[in-house]
């Protein structure tokens, strides 16, 4: 029997995930928009600004990390208690409320606050998926589609944050209630953790770490985890160019490009599920990279303003459901190495994020806007090989199929 099938109320299961994501999306946009505040706070500029808030990825990959390791070994309450009571302490040391460090130097306050929110967002990201994948376990579906259902939130929580401190400045609220805002969304989901009955561990029997990671160093594995680092640079590089040109070029509000084109990924993860159960979650990835690669190089050759809008929308639809699908293809191929593989190829996200796409997208100051895309549309295309090698590891072994830790093959 699948432990799956031993749980009820899965609604409710995929509510406490979907607000902590909640809690993770809002935090991370929040701590943002809160940037030119902390500045005044703390007395710093720009440049010395931006070091700390690469803390919070560092954080990130140290949550991921240590939190992908104690899902395999603690009950989900555990965790999701403990990583609110990170996420608590972080925002206070922020607001440098806490008694515990009055006679601390201001500045470290702001790094040991960006520090454990990071390591809050990461070990957030590192309980839900395999609780997402223990409990909508079934043989004969991919776990792509529930995957993507839970990613929607990225992109409405971003409108959400955005509105949400659009009136903030509107009614020239105090920014101390975007503070609130985030201990609310902390608190309602930490409630649902503690009442729900959650699962004490993810698996009837312990797996050995050691076979965790046997079950990792797999080619396919391997070839996933760069498949995820390009993802991330065609995702998150092209951003600031992208809002430039929509900004100072065409004059558009840059709120109403965010809403439109988050819109257009909400729409697309809905039907992703569907699409890769017609041409497999591999092949809904081969899609997504073409479809990247096309538009990044209509952005690069065109000086026509509806090309290059439709040319981002396409864009925007095919960056949509990279990120959930790589989780859901971990979560389906290689489920001996539980928490710690869907974990670490968010580490491997959080990695590109830090030392990759800061580095891609200085191509503007260097080169032209056109010349950058077209650079950029490389990376696409190199996921599409890697992904071509997935595909051949996956058809040696009898094709793409869900499989779990009771599957003799394993």
């Amino acid at each position: 029997m699948n432990p799956s099938d031993k749980m009820p109320h899965r609604a409710w299961y995929f509510l406490l995930c979907y607000l902590a994501y909640s809690s993770y999306t809002f935090n991370f946009i929040m701590l943002e928009f809160l940037r030119p505040k902390l500045m005044v706070m703390y007395h710093l500029n720009t440049v010395q600004m931006t070091p700390y808030y690469k803390i919070i990825f560092m954080g990130m990959m140290a949550g991921g990390i240590i939190f992908s390791f104690l899902v395999n070994l603690i009950n989900y309450r555990t965790c999701f208690i403990a990583l609110w009571a990170i996420q608590i302490l972080g925002l206070v040391k922020l607001l440098s409320l806490s008694p515990l460090i009055v006679n601390t130097p201001i500045i470290h306050q702001l790094k040991a606050g960006m520090l454990l929110m990071g390591i809050a967002n990461g070990g957030i990201f590192a309980v839900i998926h395999p609780l997402i994948a223990l409990i909508f376990h079934n043989p004969n579906q991919s776990k792509t589609k529930i995957m993507n259902f839970l990613h929607t939130n990225w992109p409405l929580f971003l409108i959400i944050a955005c509105l949400f401190e659009a009136q903030l400045w509107k009614y020239h609220l105090d920014w101390f209630w975007s503070i609130y805002a985030m201990l609310f969304l902390s608190c309602i989901y930490m409630v649902v953790a503690v009442f729900l009955p959650l699962p004490i561990q993810i698996h009837t029997h312990r797996i050995p770490i050691s076979a965790r990671l046997k079950s990792m160093a797999r080619p396919g594995y391997v070839l996933l985890i760069f498949c995820m680092l390009c993802s991330c640079v065609i995702q998150y590089s092209p951003v600031i160019w992208i809002k430039n040109w929509i900004e100072i070029d065409l004059k558009i509000r840059p709120l109403y490009f965010l809403m439109f084109f988050n819109s257009i990924q909400i729409i697309f993860r809905l039907f992703a599920g569907s699409i890769a159960q017609k041409i497999s979650p591999p092949g809904l990835l081969g899609l997504a990279a073409i479809m990247s690669a096309l538009s990044l190089f209509l952005l690069g050759i065109t000086t026509h303003t509806s090309i290059a809008l439709c040319a981002i929308t396409v864009l925007m639809m095919s960056i949509s459901c990279y990120w959930p699908t790589y989780i859901a293809i971990v979560a389906d191929r290689y489920p001996l190495s539980g928490g710690l593989g869907m974990g670490l190829m968010n580490v491997s996200a959080y990695f590109a994020l830090i030392h990759l796409v800061p580095e891609v997208s200085t191509l503007t100051d260097v080169e032209t806007r056109q010349n950058a895309f077209l650079g950029l549309s490389w990376f696409a295309a190199f996921e599409f090989i890697l992904l071509v090698g997935v595909y051949i590891a996956f058809r040696t072994q009898g094709g793409y199929k869900v499989l779990s830790t009771y599957d003799r093959s394993l």
